[in-house]
Formats: C-alpha cells, structure tokens, sequence
C-alpha cells in the first residue's frame, strides 16, 4: 500500500512534468506569432517613414544621392524607384521574399517602394522562452509539493490502518484507527472502527454462546452423572428411589437430546440454500399445528382458536413450520392452565402475509425482550429448564425467518402476553447473507385472545 502512495507520488510529479511541458511549448509558438507580428507592424512603419522621405527627396531633385545617403544610414533597407510605372534604380537585395517586409510612398510621379528583413523575433522568443522554462521549473516545484503533502496526508492513516489490521489478524479485536482528518479519510477509518467493532461484538457474542453451551451441556449431564454412580455404587437402594433416578436420567438425557437437535437445527440453516417453495394454504397449515400440539395443549386446558384469511403463500415448508413451531411452544410455555392461543393470519401490505402466535400468557418485560433472540437466552430459566426448552427456539425462529426472506415483530409486555408474528412475502425472495435483527414493537396491552 505504501509503494503504490510512492508510485501515486511519481505520477503527480509526471503529469505536473506533462503539463509544464505543453505549457511551455504553447507559450512558445503562442508568443512567437505574438512577436512576429509585432516586429513586422514596427517594420511596416518604418518602411513608410523611410520610403516618403525617399519619394520626396528623388521627386525634388531628381536625382539619387540623397536615396544613396539613406540606403547608407540604413544598410538593412532596399529601395526601389519607379518613374511613371517604370523602375529607374534599385538598390542590392540579399533578402529573400519570404522574410521581408516593404511598403511604398508616391509623390507625383515617384513612387519608391522600401524593403527590410524582418528582425529581433528570435531573440524575442528566446527571452519569452526563458520565462517560460522558469515557470515550468516552478510548476514542477508546485507539483512535487502537492505530491508530497498528499503523500503524507494519506501515509498516515493507511498506517494507521496497517497496523490495526495486523493487531486484528493477531487476534487484538480492540484495534481501532481513530483518525481524524479529512471527511474522505475520517468516513474511511470510521468504516474500519465499525467492521473491527462488529468483529469484537461477534467474538464476544460467540465466546459466551459457548460459555452458556458448555453450562447447558454440563449441567444435565452432571445429573445423569450422579445419579448412575449413585446407583451403580448402591447408594440409592429403595426401588422408589431408583426409579425417580431413572426417571431423571430419561428426562436430563431427553433434554440434551433436544439441545443437540437445536443446535444441528441452527448450524444447517446458517448453511441454507433455497429449498424447495410450494404453495400453502394458511389456514389448513395453522390448523395442522392445532392438531398437532393438541395433546400439549389439552394437558394445560388451553383453549386455540385460528383467525386466518383464505390466503396462500408460495414458502418453504420445512422452514415456516420451524417459525410456527417454535412460536406455538413458546406461548404453551409460558401461558398458565386455561390460559389461550391464537393462530392468525393477515394481509400485511400489498405483497406480505403475517402469520402469528398470540397468547394470554405471562409476557416479556421490557429487559427481556430486546435478547429473546440471543442464543441460549432465557426470560424465565425456571420455567423454560423444566419444560426442557434448549433456549435456541427463537434463535432458530429467527435464522428460519430470515431464511424465508422475512422478519420476525414481538409485541409484549409482562403481564399481558405475547404476539409474534412472522411477516413473510408471497412470493420467495432471493435470501442475503446480512444477519437482521428482529424487528422489537415496543410493549403495548394485549387483550386476551378470544
């Protein structure tokens, strides 16, 4: 990067050298058409003066001798005499047509025509070359100037670039630029602060999801643990007792279980390419997940109703019924015995569909619900470990949603239950890469569904 700067620098010096150059060849046939012109405008009037003095003394005497004494004085002029159209002298001539310069004057019958080379433009041009060679050497100067300064002004921060770069690669995430200068350089190294902080915020995020991982995966597995050398070793020997253990077992070997499955579930979305889309009826899709959590929910006494408009989507299946489903174990989690659920489905816009889960349960306060699509995070860890939730349903929801090309909004407030709603497009949309957040609505009352 830097040899490129001094490669930059040696460019601004030949194109200020290019510049000069032409300059000074401009300047120079510019000033000698200038010079040449007006040597022979000084030479036409000299001409005249010395060919009217020349006519009336030849016209008054009529004879030469006062021409001869002129042609003396002025050795460079040629006169010619012409008596009634006829030539009656003429001096000798050494210059060429080509680079002379004549006019004539009449008196009477005489008429002399007086002739000179033209002179001094040469020199003239020289001198205005001269001044020329100096401007350019100036404009060189200026050039080497600029190229410097630029130069320097760029050097920098691209070393200051370089180096947090490097602190970067070696795994100093806390590397940043902080220069400020000009806007161009100043938005440059705010760019950079940016990816650097994002890159910190993501090892961050990582480090902890596998803190919270190693946590989730020990701590059933210190159950199951336990309660095998406690009953390998005889120290639990009622038959009670050793079939609770068993129970535990089953239940914690159940729960890690369902965290590796949550976790293969995120790992093969961040892996994702477009699946295969079919045409869904909403309706008859929302009423298959009623039926199919109806044992979960007649366990709890929840009532569900559906409100869905004829609509159709052209989605993934696998993928939505991911959104849905976690939505629907979600709000079975949290809302009490007798409590109730909605499964809806409306027009949203023009070209989306909002398909949601709405319940009557206990709700997200505020310091919950801008996490809730963390990974392994929990808004009631009581509840959620003793229903064996993994914390990885609204994570997966999330990547499912952006899968699918749409976005997740949350509506809640503690107290007053919950909405999550899925706004997804008719038509399948080609999926980015670029990580959204889910769209938060800030908490408002929900009625209890009907």
């Amino acid at each position: 990067m830097l040899g490129k700067l001094n490669s930059l620098k040696f460019q601004i010096l030949f194109v200020s050298f290019v510049v000069a150059v032409v300059g000074l060849l401009s300047s120079y046939f510019v000033s000698r058409a200038i010079e040449a012109k007006s040597v022979k405008t000084e030479s036409v009037k000299s001409m005249k003066v010395l060919a009217g003095v020349a006519a009336e003394s030849v016209s008054a005497t009529k004879d030469f001798t006062q021409l001869m004494t002129l042609k003396t004085l002025n050795p460079d002029v040629n006169f010619v005499v012409l008596q009634n159209g006829k030539k009656v002298f003429a001096s000798i001539s050494n210059t060429s047509k080509n680079d002379t310069v004549s006019t004539s004057a009449t008196v009477k019958s005489v008429t002399v025509v007086a002739s000179t080379a033209l002179q001094g433009v040469s020199a003239v041009s020289a001198e205005v070359t001269a001044v020329s060679a100096t401007l350019v050497l100036l404009i060189l100067a200026a050039g080497f100037a600029m190229s410097s300064l630029l130069t320097k002004a760029l050097k920098e921060p691209i070393n200051d670039a370089v180096i947090a770069a490097e602190r970067i690669a070696a795994g100093d995430l806390s590397a940043r630029m902080s220069f400020e200068g000009p806007d161009e350089l100043a938005k440059f190294a705010q760019a950079f602060d940016y990816m650097a902080e994002r890159l910190e915020e993501s090892d961050a995020s990582q480090r902890r999801f596998l803190s919270d991982l190693a946590h989730e995966i020990a701590t059933p597995l210190n159950a199951v643990s336990g309660f095998a050398v406690a009953l390998t070793d005889g120290t639990i020997t009622e038959s009670e007792s050793q079939l609770e253990a068993a129970w535990i077992i089953k239940a914690e070997t159940e729960r890690l279980h369902n965290l590796l499955q949550d976790m293969r579930n995120l790992d093969a979305l961040d892996l994702y390419s477009d699946g295969q889309h079919m045409a869904i009826d909403v309706e008859t899709f929302l009423g298959d997940f009623s039926k199919r959590f109806g044992p979960q929910l007649r366990q709890k006494s929840i009532s569900v109703t559906i409100q869905s408009s004829k609509a159709k989507v052209v989605v993934d299946r696998k993928l939505l019924g991911m959104v849905i489903e976690n939505f629907l174990t979600n709000a079975i989690r949290y809302v009490d015995p007798g409590g109730a659920i909605v499964l809806h489905a409306t027009e949203h816009g023009h070209q989306d569909l909002a398909i949601g889960v709405k319940d009557n349960g206990i709700g997200i306060s505020a310091d919950h619900i801008h996490h809730i699509f963390d990974r392994l995070y929990r808004v009631d860890e009581a509840r959620t470990r003793e229903s064996g939730g993994s914390g990885l349903g609204l994570a997966i929801a999330h990547s499912a949603a952006l899968s699918l090309g749409g976005r997740i909004e949350v509506t809640s407030s503690q107290g007053n239950g919950s909405d999550f709603v899925l706004i997804l497009p008719r038509k399948p949309r080609i999926r980015t890469n670029r990580r959204v957040a889910g769209r938060i609505t800030p908490p408002t009352t929900l009625p209890s569904p009907n």
